[in-house]
């Protein structure tokens, strides 16, 4: 699997990125948004996992970005969330999963696996549905327990 992971934390980053590689898995990183774009068109991943918190260009900028490229437009997305107000964010057209932080790395490269299928599954390609009913479900239970 091939995955550009997007985040700011850079010691979040380089531990992920060797994680991934010692399971076979090749990676690119970036920790902002014009790296972001630029390792999308040039490593030409499976599936994108990108934080909420991008700086130069924004989470919000790559995501618009890829859905006017014809190339990067079916690509999933896994939004890696900070908090739980990145509503905005995650009704995003292109977000295709959320994971919030803490997270595992074995976890979380389960949900990336399982993004990169549906992505080679023709019959998802198009328009995506916003947001997922899991998703909903997810946001709905977290109102209920912070409430």
């Amino acid at each position: 699997m091939r995955i550009v992971v997007a985040d700011r934390d850079s010691s979040f980053l380089e531990p992920f990125r060797s994680f991934l590689h010692a399971r076979g898995h090749e990676a690119s990183t970036a920790c902002d948004g014009v790296t972001c774009l630029n390792a999308l068109r040039e490593f030409e991943p499976d599936v994108l996992a990108i934080s909420s918190n991008l700086l130069w260009g924004g989470s919000e900028g790559v995501l618009s970005l890829m859905r006017e490229d014809g190339k990067l437009r079916d690509m999933p997305v896994l939004l890696l969330q900070e908090e739980c107000g990145d509503l905005a964010l995650r009704l995003h057209p292109m977000v295709t999963s959320t994971t919030r932080r803490p997270f595992r790395f074995d976890e979380l490269i389960q949900q990336l696996k399982f993004l990169a299928i549906l992505g080679e599954d023709e019959s998802c390609e198009g328009e995506r549905e916003i947001p997922s009913v899991a998703n909903r479900i997810l946001d709905v239970e977290q109102a209920i327990w912070n409430a």
